[in-house]
């Protein structure tokens, strides 16, 4: 009797073994296909040169931003610690990857670049300049 009990129970545990891992090989399946149909989130990095980090007023300083990875928009934002300096946002093209700036005031600014893709991904860098 102890035996055929041992041997119904170690049955029983088997069928459930199978049901588990047939439970987790349907997840894995499920996973797999959630996983191709979202898509990959493509990660922006910001990047930008900058010809000179000290200028002179009305002096043009050239940003680059050509070494950002993965970035299809560009926006530029030019912070002023300076009351005097009045940025006007018609003077930077969001759009375009080189920006070309003089500053009228003497001050230091925060230069920043933000990017992002279609993928939603995203990333931004600041830096700073110095108007004597």
């Amino acid at each position: 009797m102890f035996c055929l009990m041992g041997v119904l129970k170690r049955t029983l545990l088997f069928r459930n073994n199978i049901n588990e891992m047939k439970n987790i090989k349907l997840i894995l399946i499920i996973f797999l296909f959630s996983a191709t149909l979202c898509g990959c989130v493509k990660e922006s990095t910001a990047c930008f040169t900058m010809d000179k980090t000290t200028a002179k007023q009305f002096e043009k300083i050239t940003f680059d931003a050509s070494c950002s990875k993965n970035a299809d928009n560009y926006k530029w934002a030019v912070i002023s610690w300076n009351a005097y300096e009045r940025y006007d946002e018609s003077k930077v093209n969001e759009v375009q990857v080189v920006q070309v700036y003089s500053f009228l005031h003497q001050g230091t600014y925060t230069i920043e670049l933000q990017v992002t893709n279609d993928s939603e991904g995203n990333d931004k860098i600041t830096k700073e300049v110095v108007v004597n």
